[in-house]
């Protein structure tokens, strides 16, 4: 979900085309732990940008699809905005998944390298 408040709903058809709407849930994702990365797709060099509200050690992951471990990276965040960059010229074509580890958070995003 996006920062702040967020409205979701389902709408179910059926075969005969009537369709229905399912109760409005309401997710508030105040937070506290925000990882933005780009390009997509990446070339030589993936740049993160990790916003926390406090500072904490993480550990950066890089896999393939297999879940083998390619790059392993530690760096230590301070509240607020941090901005880093994360080499992948190692890397071939394809499909790969970032993850973030934090002592209470894990984040994972799909990253595609040309």
């Amino acid at each position: 979900p996006l920062r702040g408040t967020n409205y979701y709903r389902l709408k179910t058809i059926d075969k005969d085309g009537k369709f229905e709407y399912s109760l409005v849930r309401i997710v508030n994702n105040s937070g506290s732990f925000y990882v933005r990365v780009y390009p997509l797709p990446a070339k030589g060099r993936l740049n993160m940008q990790i916003e926390t509200s406090k500072t904490e050690k993480a550990k950066i992951f890089v896999t393939d699809i297999s879940g083998k471990t390619l790059i392993t990276n530690f760096i230590t965040l301070a509240a607020g905005l941090n901005n880093t960059i994360i080499n992948i010229q190692s890397l071939g074509k394809g499909v790969y998944f970032l993850k973030i580890v934090t002592s209470e958070t894990t984040e994972t995003r799909k990253i595609i390298v040309e």
